[in-house]
């Protein structure tokens, strides 16, 4: 909605403008007509001129009104005639915006906002739709699949957790192992000292 009244209003306020460019344009060209009086325009022909500064060290450019040119560039780039072509147009008593660039023109500017953005109705007037919303088509990406899923940034952090058990029996990850002999943790029957103890014996006795 917003796009559409913006294009509206632009539209009217250019059909109000009363110069041959819009008002910024004009109070440009008005900003540098002012600083135009500090140079002199000497003809070289029909169309082409040498613009002066005032004063012994003052700046010489060359314009060319029938190509739009001057060597100081600001008319190229900006399609706003310089100060320099504007000393040229008043020696020639011509109208500086008739000078302008074709884009800073009210035609110009009428076909861009000349499309009307029309309006919509609400949601509750829309015509119902009664056939199914399919999925997009599947397409098989190039290179090798993956075999694993894509991690959470939560999971990432976490550590490993341990194996399955297999067949019902339970892991003894974290724990500790007791003695069937002496009952003490750290070792079972096989690397009990008593049972070590045992089998030394039995090997020495004949």
């Amino acid at each position: 909605m917003d796009m559409m009244v913006r294009q509206s209003n632009r539209r009217v306020a250019c059909e109000r403008w009363k110069d041959l460019v819009g008002p910024r344009i004009k109070k440009i060209i008005d900003k540098i007509g002012q600083r135009a009086t500090e140079y002199r325009a000497h003809r070289a022909g029909e169309f082409i001129f040498q613009i002066t500064g005032c004063g012994e060290h003052g700046s010489k450019h060359a314009v060319d009104l029938g190509l739009h040119t001057c060597t100081c560039k600001r008319w190229q780039l900006s399609g706003i005639p310089c100060v320099h072509a504007v000393c040229a147009l008043r020696f020639k008593k011509q109208e500086v915006a008739l000078y302008c660039h074709d884009y800073l023109m009210p035609s110009t500017y009428m076909e861009a906002y000349n499309p009307i953005i029309y309006p919509i109705a609400g949601q509750e007037d829309w015509e119902p739709v009664d056939y199914p919303i399919a999925p997009p088509l599947f397409k098989q990406q190039p290179g090798r699949p993956k075999m694993k899923r894509v991690k959470e940034p939560g999971e990432r952090n976490q550590t490993t957790a341990p194996p399955a058990p297999k067949e019902g029996k339970l892991p003894k990850t974290g724990i500790k192992m007791s003695c069937r002999v002496c009952g003490q943790q750290g070792h079972n029957k096989l690397g009990c000292p008593i049972t070590k103890a045992a089998k030394a014996a039995a090997t020495v006795s004949p």
